[in-house]
């Protein structure tokens, strides 16, 4: 990363970016992106930051998306609306990256069902990635 870790996690959590490495490459190559950058993340002043957290949640989404992504890639805004919009919402823990990416997505010029519930499974539980 060259000591310019920031911009690199910057990179990771803007949509734009990553709707056009899911429309060239794999969702997997994207995942192994997201495996190099997480250790080095910059940590919040109490250890492991939010932002820290925010970058793994968005691994994790993109890994349970991975097979529906890999199959149709324009289904990004949704796969992602309806797997952090549960993180999103207000719980007393600032969550501004994923706020951030999950208004990108909405604002995207693709169409997204924009839940009020949730309706995929979500990062952080037992599991880590669906195969087809």
């Amino acid at each position: 990363s060259c000591g310019r870790t920031e911009e690199l996690s910057a990179l990771l959590v803007d949509f734009r970016w990553i709707q056009a490495c899911v429309l060239t490459t794999s969702c997997g190559d994207i995942v192994k992106d997201f495996a190099h950058i997480i250790p080095v993340v910059p940590l919040g002043r109490n250890g492991r930051g939010t932002m820290y957290r925010d970058v793994r949640l968005l691994s994790k989404a993109l890994a349970l998306s991975s097979d529906g992504l890999n199959a149709d890639p324009a289904h990004l805004c949704t796969q992602l609306v309806g797997r952090l919009l549960p993180y999103a919402t207000p719980s007393g823990e600032n969550r501004l990256l994923l706020k951030s990416i999950l208004q990108q997505a909405i604002e995207d010029t693709c169409p997204v069902l924009v839940p009020t519930n949730p309706f995929f499974r979500v990062p952080g539980g037992p599991l880590l990635a669906s195969m087809e």
